[in-house]
């Protein structure tokens, strides 16, 4: 039968990703309700694209390779057997193998050509989440009752098993940020005016600044940051607050890939001093220079609302521009190569000195520290990142304890020599 992935203009902006039967040329019918009703409201474009790679696969495994009508079946209210979802785990782990590579090209481990077990667990997860939506829709009874112990029943089976099929892997989760010694010196290089700054235009220095005072100051991603408009900024009257907007993509954006907020909207308490220093970027620095017919330096407003614009042509500001600029400061401010900078390195750094700060010097329980970086930071109540930040400073406390336990016991030894 064949499937194909092809991606939509939206009126409002963005892309859509959409499966299509290859012949005749027309969209799937559950994967398409799926995505337009149910996901993409909820999603960013990157996950939407996993999503519709891993239920192409499905669809492959069912029609083209053990010939099941997948949505004949689903339709029905039924659900697919666990030696059928099994076969489809195993065929997708390996079924790069095939000579027609049917399976997507995402994540290839290039010794065994086989899926590597973190791709596998992200394409079953996927699948399961398209497999529950179905049973959820399509099951149904005339009682009540019935339908809600159904589902139940189907939910928990198929939880079950893809938690049983799943590669009990251990992703490596980075939460490793910068010193203090370390920021300290990252600061005195990309401060404007400094001599040992990379940048020698001036806006491009204090927009810079700008750029890594915020991220350092908020832990928001990149895409948090590029995708703010000049309304989000913080401002005396908005009581200093950073506003982070989900909003849908603008069709004027051409910067790919474009932007976006992956987490949770949030406002985020700064100081009288960073609404001040936005201030000065849009007033002095955030124009568009052009020189007229007759040599004459102009200067005009972007003709967008993104906050941060780029030097050069006054566009929005890119995801690989921001990537090039710290990372030129970065080599500029650790020239031994000993720090490679980038902004989740500044994020970290956020996560890691706000735990020490709210529990170290405010007093608060782990509990509650851990709370409240989840909101700042955005993430969801399942999100396991404010424990591997509060892991770590655990450990950063135990060793502290342990070093000074340790020298106590050489201050007894040597009064003990004494004596």
């Amino acid at each position: 039968m064949g499937f194909i992935i092809q991606w939509t203009r939206k009126p409002s902006g963005g892309n859509l990703p959409l499966l299509f039967h290859a012949r005749p040329w027309t969209p799937v019918r559950l994967p398409f309700q799926y995505i337009v009703l149910h996901a993409e409201p909820s999603y960013a474009e990157s996950s939407l694209g996993i999503m519709i790679r891993s239920v192409k696969d499905l669809y492959t495994y069912c029609y083209d390779i053990t010939d099941i009508d997948l949505e004949d079946t689903l339709i029905k209210g039924e659900m697919l057997t666990v030696d059928q979802i099994t076969g489809y785990a195993r065929w997708l782990r390996n079924g790069r193998l095939l000579p027609d590579n049917v399976v997507a090209i995402f994540g290839v481990n290039q010794e065994d050509e086989a899926m590597n077990a973190i791709t596998w667990n992200g394409y079953l997860h996927w699948t399961k989440a398209f497999l529950l939506w179905a049973a959820d829709t399509f099951i149904r009874d005339i009682n009540a009752a019935e339908v809600r112990a159904r589902f139940a029943d189907v939910k928990d089976r198929l939880t079950r098993l893809f938690e049983h099929l799943s590669s009990k892997v251990k992703t490596s989760v980075a939460t490793k940020g910068l010193s203090k010694v370390q920021m300290r010196q990252l600061l005195k290089v990309a401060r404007p005016g400094s001599s040992l700054n990379p940048f020698k235009e001036e806006s491009v220095q204090f927009r810079n600044w700008i750029v890594l005072q915020i991220l350092y100051s908020t832990g928001m991603r990149r895409g948090d940051l590029l995708s703010a408009l000049s309304e989000d900024k913080p401002t005396s009257h908005n009581n200093n607050k950073w506003l982070i907007r989900k909003r849908q993509a603008d069709p004027k954006d051409l910067r790919n890939p474009r932007p976006s907020v992956k987490t949770s909207e949030r406002d985020i308490q700064l100081l009288p001093k960073h609404s001040q220093m936005m201030k000065q970027y849009v007033d002095k620095y955030r124009w568009v220079y052009r020189i007229d017919e007759l040599g004459r330096n102009k200067k005009r407003r972007p003709q967008h609302d993104f906050l941060f614009v780029s030097s050069l042509d006054g566009s929005p500001l890119s995801l690989d521009s921001i990537n090039k600029m710290l990372d030129e400061i970065g080599k500029a401010a650790f020239p031994d190569g000993s720090v490679k900078l980038h902004p989740h390195l500044l994020r970290n750094t956020f996560c890691n000195e706000y735990m020490e700060e709210a529990v170290n010097y405010r007093g608060e329980d782990i509990i509650q520290a851990k709370d409240s970086l989840r909101r700042i930071c955005g993430w969801s109540i399942k999100s396991i990142m404010p424990e591997l930040y509060a892991a770590k400073w655990r450990q950063e406390v135990a060793d502290a304890a342990n070093t000074s336990l340790l020298l106590k016991r050489e201050e007894q030894d040597l009064n003990n020599r004494l004596d």
